[in-house]
């Protein structure tokens, strides 16, 4: 669980970085750019994989089964406390780049808008933030997600054994931590004109194919009157 955490946490703070680096140069997407988003992306899943795979090299409660999580069994408290600051820390600072890349593309809006292309410098502007807006759309549903589990495990570290029973409820909030994935496609799907589009027209498509399949079966299966 914690790979696959860290691995979201990890590339929501690598996007952070990525926009924000890019707002500061004030550059389209280009290979360098390309390079760079490669290495973030590769150390996202390293640094992953090392932390999740703490517990196998030793950080666990297999000798001390007192200081096991109760929610997560065999993972130590002390890991878990750990983890859970970690991205907690994360979170915080993806917030942070997010509120300096909004001042940003706001700064930017009004300094294009003194040029010549002033239509230019609006569709860039409404481009940007409407990205901005998708992208703090999809952290906010991970925080919103992913926080009651967050809170459930700084519970369990401060619980002792069998003190709190809402830690024997975990799978509620282990579920909602789980939905998060599928948010994604349809945050993007609402938010984005052209996934959107796209979407409408796969279903239009799909329209006069189930009309065609049911007069088909109509003509093999008539139905008779009484």
């Amino acid at each position: 669980m914690f790979v696959a955490l860290s691995a979201s946490v990890f590339s929501l703070l690598a996007i952070a970085i990525e926009r924000y680096i890019t707002m500061l140069k004030m550059k389209l997407h280009n290979g360098s750019n390309s390079s760079r988003s490669f290495l973030l992306i590769s150390a996202c899943w390293v640094i992953s994989l090392i932390l999740g795979g703490l517990p196998i090299m030793g950080w666990n409660c297999i000798s001390s089964l007192s200081s096991c999580s109760t929610v997560l069994p065999l993972y130590h408290k002390h890991y878990i406390l750990f983890c859970t600051t970690v991205f907690t820390l994360l979170l915080l600072s993806i917030v942070i780049l997010y509120c300096r890349i909004y001042s940003l593309v706001r700064t930017r809006s009004r300094r294009l808008t003194f040029r010549k292309n002033i239509s230019k410098a609006s569709r860039s502007s409404e481009k940007s933030l409407a990205l901005l807006k998708t992208v703090i759309i999809v952290l906010s549903v991970f925080i919103a997600c992913w926080a009651p589990l967050f809170i459930l495990l700084l519970l369990d570290v401060g619980c002792k054994a069998k003190t709190c029973d809402i830690l024997y409820k975990a799978e509620y909030f282990l579920v909602l931590a789980v939905l998060n994935s599928g948010t994604n496609p349809i945050i993007y799907t609402l938010t984005n004109k052209e996934m959107r589009r796209a979407f409408i027209r796969i279903v239009l498509l799909q329209m006069p194919q189930r009309r065609l399949c049911w007069q088909i079966q109509e003509a093999h299966h008539p139905r008779h009157g009484i």
